[in-house]
């Protein structure tokens, strides 16, 4: 047993991934000038080895991994010091086998590419954002999957998506225009500028490839809300007299010309791209060599920034966030939010009538929350329905002062003398709704309604202790924001680290609600998202 041992590596130490330089490797040799001094490993290798994550077969085994800066290209070759002689059916892993088959479009050479990337390179597409953190130089471009070399370079670090993604999955990129031309593709470049004491690298482009994120535009129901939202109704009928009822009633969503395979028939006018639709982000991922230095921040924003644009986005969506992008989503979104007056004005109510507090009736959320304003900021910030509900709850939470936010102060209930203690009962009040009707199926399932009552309210509780950790760094990503816009990203970096440790935070990871699910039913397209930032 113990010499079978010696042949079993774990396939997540195995792979040794890195980066080399696209320059002229007769003077600048990869194997001696690797970009990072210490290789990288991947999350998960389960979906190519097995829930095992285990090689059986060779002794010391290095899997090395390396991509071009510029264009991701792959460079494979397999090393190890000894490797297991077969007995009876006991074989080695066949490691490049097994990588073709989950992977069968990606190069496996082990030989380096000699075309050159000179200075003179830039990625596809156009840049959309840059900004200094410290002494680096970054950028994002965006492009789409119908640019040739966005493609190849989608494709190039393909690997990457089950690498870092939990559950990721690698795509199949010959599909047709129609369907490529719905996916947009974010790439964030390290382009800091060589020192001048690195002769050798001065031909050679500073390009590094640092993270990418991918959206993928999905139809939307033209229905009179949606039109509403993108500004796109047809001018008022004489019939209707302006009445908004009237106009409901006479108003017909647009015909779409489809042909019998499910795609538009684009010879008809009809052009798909200009239709009402959401903007998934569906993959996310920053490398660890880049980790926590808010690149994933800067993605995002040059991602929500394009999608506010284009007046066909009804609703920006996530697919299945994992819990750290949750939070640079939260952060990102509220300070967002912070600047708008009317987001500013949203405040729970001091008093409720106490008919309309019986504890038959239904939770008076129409009077906790001012609709139409709510309404009004969803549709601007193209927010989906239980993110902007999570934020409202936490800009409420935010209002009323932290001593008061304990149970313990509101025996009373909405008799309480003081008034943030009843607004903190007003707020539980709300955020009760929300949890109940998001897994009502699983609470029915309880006994009795007390358990119901107690359930809720344990959820309730953890919700709390998660927006009070979210609100706890809030001041930090405002005061960063108000500097990078004043005094430029270089002040801003230079002053976060003096910001960050005027306050404390207790970080505690809890789960929103029990039955957690994607944000709408579309068909999806990928898993997403793997320890995208950000601190």
């Amino acid at each position: 047993m113990e010499e079978i041992q010696k042949y079993i590596v774990s396939s997540n130490d195995a792979f040794d991934l890195n980066m080399y330089r696209p320059g002229d490797h007769s003077y600048v040799v990869p194997e001696k000038f690797p970009v990072f001094k210490k290789p990288f490993h991947p999350r998960h290798t389960y979906p190519i080895f097995g829930e095992d994550e285990a090689i059986l077969g060779y002794s010391k085994l290095q899997l090395d991994l390396r991509f071009r800066t510029t264009d991701m290209k792959p460079r494979f070759a397999i090393k190890y010091k000894e490797k297991w002689k077969p007995i009876g059916e006991t074989q080695p892993m066949d490691v490049k086998k097994m990588m073709l088959d989950y992977c069968p479009d990606f190069d496996f050479s082990e030989n380096y590419p000699e075309d050159i990337h000179g200075p003179e390179w830039r990625p596809p597409g156009k840049l959309v954002r840059r900004w200094k953190h410290a002494t680096s130089t970054y950028e994002v471009w965006q492009t789409t999957l119908t640019d040739p070399r966005a493609l190849e370079i989608f494709r190039n670090f393909q690997i990457l998506i089950p690498f870092f993604i939990e559950g990721g999955v690698i795509q199949t990129t010959t599909e047709d225009e129609w369907t490529l031309r719905r996916w947009k593709l974010f790439l964030a470049y390290d382009v800091t500028p060589f020192k001048e004491s690195d002769d050798e690298l001065t031909n050679i482009s500073p390009y590094i490839f640092a993270g990418f994120a991918t959206s993928y535009r999905l139809w939307v129901m033209p229905c009179l809300e949606v039109m509403k939202t993108i500004g796109a109704l047809p001018t008022q009928p004489e019939s209707t007299n302006g009445n908004a009822a009237d106009l409901e009633k006479s108003w017909k969503p647009p015909a779409a010309v489809i042909n019998s395979d499910g795609t538009p028939n684009v010879d008809s006018g009809f052009d798909d791209h200009k239709q009402p639709s959401r903007e998934r982000i569906s993959q996310f991922v920053i490398l660890p060599p880049y980790q926590h230095q808010s690149i994933g921040s800067h993605i995002y924003q040059a991602m929500v920034r394009d999608f506010l644009r284009d007046e066909n986005v009804f609703e920006i969506t996530v697919e299945d966030p994992n819990e750290r992008f949750d939070d640079m989503r939260d952060w990102n979104d509220l300070v967002r939010l912070s600047s708008d007056p009317v987001w500013q004005s949203l405040s729970l109510p001091e008093t409720i009538p106490s008919d309309r507090l019986k504890r038959k009736d239904l939770i008076p959320t129409s009077i906790l929350v001012d609709q139409t304003k709510a309404a009004h900021l969803r549709r601007k910030f193209k927010i989906s329905s239980r993110q902007f509900s999570r934020l409202t709850e936490m800009h409420l939470l935010n209002t009323i002062p932290v001593r008061h936010r304990t149970p313990l102060r509101i025996a009373k209930k909405e008799n309480a003398p003081d008034e943030n203690d009843r607004k903190y009962y007003f707020w539980r009040m709300l955020v009760k709704e929300r949890i109940f009707y998001r897994n009502c199926d699983v609470l029915m399932q309880l006994p009795t309604r007390e358990e119901q009552r107690e359930k809720v309210t344990q959820s309730l509780n953890l919700v709390q202790e998660e927006y009070n950790r979210i609100l706890g760094k809030l001041p930090d990503w405002i005061e960063y924001a108000k500097l990078a816009e004043d005094g430029g990203v270089d002040e801003a970096y230079a002053n976060r680290a003096e910001v960050r440790t005027n306050r404390a935070l207790k970080r505690v990871r809890i789960v929103d609600d029990e039955d957690e699910m994607d944000e709408d039913q579309a068909p999806k397209k990928s898993k997403i998202y793997e320890d995208e930032d950000d601190d």
